[in-house]
């Protein structure tokens, strides 16, 4: 039986300069991701892990930015890749300093996502150079994003105690509007929405991708033994199940219009579950042979899968396809599964953590195959080529 839906285009060859760059702008999140997790390494739940995770959220919500931004407007001039270059050094900046730790002077770090806010505000200017009947919405966009940014660079040599409520600030001057864009105007550029598809479903490839090269550097620094293969064939199985299990369905779901906002914020956690699922299982390959993760790692390992299989039921919520009970209920049935795996890690001591991860695998790689049938049962509407200019993102 054929399916119903309708592919996009987000495996197609880029056909403009703007494209490309795109492309080579997900190659320095990357790069930037790598250090992320890079930065984790013997770090174990707590204060010092979350702080690296928000470090990382930070920087994903700067490309959301710019992705939205480009979206909309394809600015394609020197000037303008000039700004993304800029962009690209500060992110890359910016995670090398998360790195250094909590207990770090954050001035240098502060400053860097302020320069960070400020590139956005730039891109929105040169918008400003084009015609359009958005240009209120447009200059309040570089307004807010200018103020974000002076509150930053107001906020690096303070004190910790002055410093973290402005950045705060700063972070809710931005973020609010661009959530919910009728805040600041009336009428707003709309999305080209088989691009934003195109862009998150790029993302979220690339995200994918990089697990894996966590997990080989991980074990290219050591002697590669049977539990080191064990383990990447594991990674292996899972992100292919993972592929297959966004690929198949949501970039040819379709997009309600009014629950936009909460589809960009779930490929968020999405896109964030994965990344720390690579950082979960680099840490059981770098773990000393006869020792185990404590109890707190290995529920995170879990925990972030039961998250992936969430967003997933979100996402289709979110979507145009109909009907939705059966495979909404499907999704939720792998989040109770792995979620139920997370605490039988935790409560049943006699289980270890090589049976906890199979059993993982076995209802990543069920889901992967089950989910294109209960697909295939739902029927998506043709592609539309943008969202309109009323609703929430």
């Amino acid at each position: 039986m054929k399916s119903d839906t309708k592919p996009t285009s987000a495996l197609q060859i880029p056909t403009s300069m703007a494209q490309w760059m795109e492309l080579f702008v997900d190659l320095i999140f990357v790069a930037a991701m790598l250090v992320f997790s890079s930065s984790v390494d013997g770090l174990h739940s707590g204060v010092a892990k979350v702080w690296v995770e928000v470090s990382f959220a930070m920087v994903w919500w700067i490309w959301l930015c710019s992705t939205l931004l480009l979206d909309r407007f394809r600015l394609r001039d020197n000037l303008a890749r000039f700004v993304l270059l800029a962009q690209m050094f500060l992110i890359v900046l910016y995670s090398i300093e998360a790195k250094s730790g909590i207990n770090h002077d954050h001035k240098m770090m502060v400053a860097e996502f302020g320069g960070l806010l400020l590139t956005v505000a730039l891109l929105w200017a040169l918008v400003l150079r084009e015609p359009g009947d958005r240009t209120i919405y447009v200059k309040r966009m570089v307004v807010l994003n200018l103020v974000g940014a002076c509150l930053f660079f107001l906020a690096a040599p303070l004190k910790d105690t002055f410093s973290y409520p402005l950045c705060a600030a700063g972070l809710l001057i931005v973020l609010v509007p661009t959530v919910v864009p009728s805040l600041v105007a009336k009428e707003w550029p709309p999305f080209d929405r088989e691009h934003l598809v195109e862009r998150l479903g790029t993302f979220s490839l690339i995200v994918m991708g990089e697990t894996f090269i966590d997990i080989a550097l991980s074990i290219s620094t050591r002697h590669v033994g049977s539990k080191d293969v064990i383990v990447l064939l594991f990674q292996f199985l899972f992100v292919f199940s993972l592929w297959a299990a966004y690929f198949e369905d949501i970039p040819h779901a379709g997009l309600q219009k009014a629950r936009a906002s909460l589809w960009l914020f779930f490929h968020f956690t999405l896109q964030f579950s994965i990344v720390l699922i690579g950082m979960g299982v680099a840490a059981i390959v770098n773990a000393p042979d006869g020792e185990h993760l404590p109890d707190q790692d290995s529920v995170e390992i879990f925990g972030m899968m039961a998250l992936f299989y969430l967003s997933l039921a979100v996402l289709d919520w979110c979507s145009d396809r109909k009907p939705l009970k059966n495979l909404i209920l499907f999704r939720l049935a792998g989040f109770v599964l792995t979620l139920a795996i997370a605490i039988l890690g935790v409560t049943v001591p006699s289980l270890k953590l090589d049976e906890l991860v199979l059993a993982a695998t076995v209802v990543a790689m069920v889901s992967a195959f089950i989910a294109p049938i209960l697909i295939r049962k739902t029927s998506a509407p043709e592609s539309e080529p943008a969202l309109s200019s009323h609703h929430s993102v």
